[in-house]
């Protein structure tokens, strides 16, 4: 199962959690990749290209140093 993050500028992608979250899958309307975790305290992946950092506040896919997805929030079903 996918997870939605909706961002601004009307921005969405999806995300897939890898190998007990040890990596992510990452979808993008163009694109998809895999993202390994680098900080273990702050839910921080990366390629060392693309960086995707995740809270629980705002989640952001960055790539060097531009955000080109920012102020993401997981989408949560409504039953």
């Amino acid at each position: 199962d996918s997870i939605e993050y909706n961002c601004e500028k009307k921005k969405s992608f999806f995300l897939f959690y890898l190998n007990d979250k040890q990596s992510v899958w990452v979808i993008l309307p163009d694109r998809e990749f895999k993202l390994n975790k680098i900080d273990e305290s702050n839910h921080i992946y990366s390629n060392s290209i693309t960086t995707l950092e995740i809270s629980s506040e705002q989640t952001q896919i960055k790539l060097g140093e531009d955000i080109i997805y920012g102020q993401c929030i997981e989408k949560k079903d409504s039953f």
